[in-house]
C-alpha cells in the first residue's frame, strides 16, 4: 500500500475541498473537534520550551523527533491512507492535509514545513496546500466576466453565467 497525497496547511487557511484534515498540533483547532491527530508529528515536548525559541535549535530537536516516531508516523499515516481509498476524483486517495496554527505565507518557520523537508529526504514530497482562488483573484476571461470557483460542483474555472445560463468552462 501507498501513503495518499501529503499537503500542509493552516487551520485558518483550510478549505474541505482541499482533502482531508489531519490534525498536527500540539494543540488542535476547537472548530475543528473530531479530526484525527498523528501524535508523531506534533512538536509535543518541544513546543513552546524556552530553549527552543530560535529556529535551529528548534529543528534539531524536531528532527530527531521524527526520526525516534518514524515507524509511528508512518503507520498512521497508512492507516489514514487506508481510511481514504481512491476515488474517481483523487485516484491516488484523498489527499492528507496536515494543519497547524503557522502562517507561513508571512515566512514564519513551522513544523509542519519542517516535516515536508523531513520526508522529501524520503523520497515523498508534500507540498503547502492552497485553497482555490477568490474571484477577485483570478484573470478575466476574454469576454470580460469574472471567473469563479464552483465548488459545488467541483469544477476548476468557470465564467459567471448570464442570469438563467450555464456555466461555461474557461478552457
Amino acid at each position: 500500500m501507498t501513503i495518499n497525497p501529503l499537503l500542509t496547511s493552516s487551520f485558518s487557511a483550510f478549505k474541505p475541498g482541499m482533502g482531508a484534515a489531519i490534525n498536527t498540533a500540539v494543540k488542535p483547532a476547537r472548530w475543528m473537534a473530531g479530526i484525527p491527530t498523528v501524535p508523531g508529528i506534533t512538536p509535543a515536548g518541544i513546543f513552546g520550551k524556552p530553549q527552543y525559541r530560535d529556529e535551529f535549535p528548534y529543528r534539531i530537536a524536531y528532527t530527531a523527533r521524527l526520526d525516534e516516531f518514524e515507524d509511528r508516523i508512518r503507520a498512521d499515516l497508512q492507516r489514514l491512507s487506508d481510511e481514504r481509498p481512491p476515488t474517481d476524483e483523487h485516484p491516488n486517495g484523498v489527499p492528507l492535509v496536515l494543519l497547524c496554527w503557522c502562517n507561513v505565507g508571512k515566512g514564519e518557520w513551522c513544523h509542519r514545513r519542517m516535516f515536508a523537508e523531513w520526508m522529501l529526504a524520503r523520497d515523498v514530497v508534500v507540498d503547502e496546500a492552497r485553497p482555490p482562488l477568490l474571484a477577485s483573484q483570478r484573470a478575466p476571461r476574454s469576454s470580460g466576466k469574472p471567473a469563479y470557483y464552483d465548488a459545488k460542483h467541483d469544477e476548476r474555472y468557470f465564467t459567471r453565467p448570464e442570469p438563467g445560463g450555464a456555466l461555461e468552462p474557461l478552457f
